[in-house]
């Protein structure tokens, strides 16, 4: 099981959604063509996805890896957008010392901005889609 699939689950449990392949909204990777409300997790957010730590204190590792959250909307879902967002920054950011659904230990979650980045408009078909981001970054121990 991978970061995404374990960031995945947090949300899934937090109410925020379900998995894109049993019908829901929340995909891992790539942002499906439908529905057209989704929300999708990368597991880079514009840098090298992994940084190596070693802790002088106790020997082991500290991963750091990228995430970016990015959520597609028309124009009659932006109120569920907008509190799906506010539901995962509350679901990820400062989440400390767990253990994810793939058995791996993570030390921390913090978000790199404020809020969501608004990332512009799109017209798709006869519909105007709202594209909007938080970045996050994840510390696992390895």
């Amino acid at each position: 099981m991978s970061l995404c699939e374990d960031i995945r689950q947090i949300l899934i449990t937090a109410g925020v959604g379900t998995a894109v392949e049993s019908g829901g909204t929340i995909a891992c990777h790539l942002m499906p063509p439908s529905p057209d409300y989704s929300i999708t997790i990368y597991e880079t957010a514009g840098r090298m996805p992994l940084d190596v730590h070693k802790n002088t204190s106790s020997g082991d590792y500290i991963l750091n890896y990228g995430l970016q959250i990015m959520s597609r909307a028309t124009q009659a879902d932006i109120d569920q957008q907008e509190t799906d967002m506010e539901s995962i920054r509350l679901a990820l950011h400062l989440k400390r010392n767990f253990t994810g659904a793939s058995g791996q230990p993570y030390i921390s979650i913090h978000i790199l901005q404020s809020g969501y980045q608004n990332l512009g408009w799109e017209k798709e078909g006869t519909d105007r889609v709202r594209y909007v981001a938080m970045n996050f970054e994840v510390r696992r121990s390895k």
